[in-house]
């Protein structure tokens, strides 16, 4: 049995029409009318034209109809956080919908995302991943429509990840987190140096700014961990002295209107020194944990005087193979 040509190209024309108005939309519910009123206006006037023939004006057209929409309702209205969600967890993988707590993680991380973003992402599953589709819709060139896709999963990622409070690099850190983080340690570092930490009023309360008195010896950061508690971050920084020893120190902030404010102001923390296998230093702390075990909780017991005469004799040792 034939199918009739007529219903294929309305078919096609309605699904091409339909992706172009949920891009500009954002409205699920407007595009399957926008689309079907194109289809029906284009099967009527051209009755014999294959979609190919008419994909252009299909765009064109969809788009005024579009437009239309947003002269119905206020140009600046937002999508739903609600619906947004709903249309973010359309296109979840499969496995989320049994992990709740993942589940709420990736919902919240959904709501960081703006208008465009959220368009740009649903328009990239509804074309199956075909980033040609998704040019002719949006006149986009595709590499830059490959770079924001790769910064939507990358922000995703990072966001649902600080959800889950789970520990990472700075590598898969949001990029906005990331440049609001380094700018912050860059004026910190500098403001150490010369001694002008007043100048750092929009991160520090007037209180920690006159009582901060911290020593802390940067000339090289090497890099740093985040994990997110609440609506706080925390941050373990390790950084380079002047001597060339790795040290620590670490802080809480939050983030309000895209700036960092300190909620704890950043301390020195103690590396634990590492030791090769086989070396002296390793066989002298082997000796110390059969002489004091771990208590019932897997704490160390070692005592603290005998760990710091052990890590002098890893520095010196360092010091004279350098």
């Amino acid at each position: 049995m034939k199918k009739n040509k007529k219903n294929i190209t309305f078919s096609e024309n309605e699904k091409l029409s339909f992706r172009t108005a949920l891009y500009i939309t954002g409205d699920y519910n407007a595009a399957k009318k926008i689309a079907s009123r194109t289809a029906s206006l284009f099967l009527l006037n051209h009755p014999d034209k294959d979609t190919e023939d008419l994909k252009g004006k299909i765009y064109v057209t969809t788009r005024n109809f579009s437009y239309e929409h947003f002269r119905k309702q206020k140009r600046d209205e937002k999508l739903k956080d609600k619906y947004k969600a709903k249309l973010i967890m359309e296109i979840l993988p499969g496995e989320t919908e049994t992990d709740i707590r993942l589940r709420e993680a990736f919902t919240k991380a959904s709501q960081s995302l703006t208008d465009e973003q959220l368009r740009t992402l649903v328009l990239f599953n509804t074309c199956d991943h075909d980033y040609k589709q998704m040019q002719e819709i949006t006149e986009i060139s595709v590499p830059t429509l490959r770079k924001r896709i790769s910064r939507i999963k990358a922000k995703l990622k990072a966001e649902t990840n600080l959800n889950l409070g789970i520990t990472y690099t700075q590598k898969i850190v949001t990029p906005e987190l990331n440049n609001v983080l380094y700018k912050f340690l860059c004026r910190f570092k500098k403001n150490l140096e010369e001694n002008t930490m007043h100048k750092m009023y929009r991160s520090f309360s007037k209180q920690d700014l006159e009582n901060y008195n911290e020593t802390i010896d940067i000339v090289k950061i090497k890099g740093w961990d985040i994990q997110k508690i609440g609506d706080e971050y925390f941050v373990m920084v390790i950084y380079l002295n002047s001597e060339g020893f790795k040290e620590a120190f670490d802080f809480k902030f939050t983030i309000a209107n895209k700036n960092l404010k300190i909620t704890r102001p950043p301390c020195k923390k103690k590396i634990t020194a590492s030791y090769k296998k086989g070396t002296p230093l390793h066989t002298e702390l082997m000796k110390l944990k059969k002489m004091y075990p771990p208590d019932g909780q897997g704490r160390m017991t070692i005592p603290k005087e005998l760990l710091d005469n052990l890590a002098k004799k890893y520095n010196k040792q360092k010091q004279e193979d350098t």
